[in-house]
This record gives C-alpha cells, sequence and structure tokens, in this order.
C-alpha cells in the first residue's frame, strides 16, 4: 500500500487511511508471500512509486521468525532490494515483528538489508507505543 501523508484540505488524513489499511490485514499462515519475497516485492514497489517532496517510509509487519525453508532467502532478497534500490530515493523501512512471543532478532535482519530498523509488540497496549516509534524514527532518520 502505498500512501501520500498530505495535509490539502479534502484528503483524508494520512494517519486514519494507514489505520484502516492495518486494520484490514488478516493474519494468515497459508497463501501470503514469505517475508523475504514480500520484503523484497514492496521495497520494488517503495522505490516505483517514490516521492521526492515527502518522506517515504516502508512498514513490513511480520511474526519475527516465519521464515519457512521453502522461501526466498536473506541473500537473495538483499540482491532484489540492491537491484531495485536508487542512490536519489531515500526510503526509510521498518520491520515490526508482531505476536506472544516476536523474534526481535529476526525482523532486525529483514530490516538491516535496507538500513532499516526493527521493533516488536506482542499486545495492543504496546502496539500503539511501537507506532508512535516508527513513526518518530521514520520522520527523525537521515
Amino acid at each position: 500500500m502505498s500512501h501520500a501523508l498530505g495535509g490539502k484540505e479534502g484528503e483524508e488524513r494520512g494517519r486514519d487511511v494507514i489505520t484502516a489499511d492495518v486494520q484490514a490485514l488478516k493474519a494468515s499462515s497459508s497463501g501470503n508471500r514469505p517475508v523475504h519475497e514480500a520484503t523484497a516485492a514492496g521495497w520494488a514497489a517503495a522505490n516505483k512509486t517514490f516521492q521526492p517532496s515527502v518522506k517515504n517510509v516502508m512498514v513490513v509487519f511480520t511474526g519475527g521468525a516465519e521464515i519457512p525453508a521453502t522461501g526466498m532467502d536473506r541473500a537473495t532478497m538483499n540482491n532484489a532490494i540492491i537491484a531495485a534500490s536508487s542512490p536519489d530515493r531515500d526510503i526509510a523501512i521498518a520491520v515490526v515483528a508482531v505476536g506472544p512471543s516476536p523474534d526481535l532478532a529476526a525482523a532486525q535482519q529483514i530490516a538491516s538489508m535496507a538500513g532499516g530498523r526493527a521493533y516488536s509488540f506482542d499486545s495492543a497496549d504496546s502496539a500503539a507505543t511501537v507506532g508512535r516509534q516508527v513513526v518518530a524514527d521514520a520522520l527523525t532518520a537521515p
């Protein structure tokens, strides 16, 4: 999903649009792309829809350690990210591991491929705090 978080009159507020998108997400153990493949595809899409006048941020939600043996490996994901990247496009990446025992180390390994940062939360109470931190870090990233 790609959204400009603009403030023009008549536009939906960015937070409301993103909140609706996140609420529409459905957890599934089948039918979804493995996290490495999805991250590489998301990175390519973020580069294609890059908007130079705003801060561009890609957020990946994962269970953390859900990387199946049959999916894209980290090296292939890294190569895909490098191939899709452009030096004139500054895109921040945040990987958020969600669940009762989120694997922050696995999330950080994914985030580091694109110079990003990982976060984790295991309850609705901590989700809001993590969400605010993701936004604050993305907006203040160099």
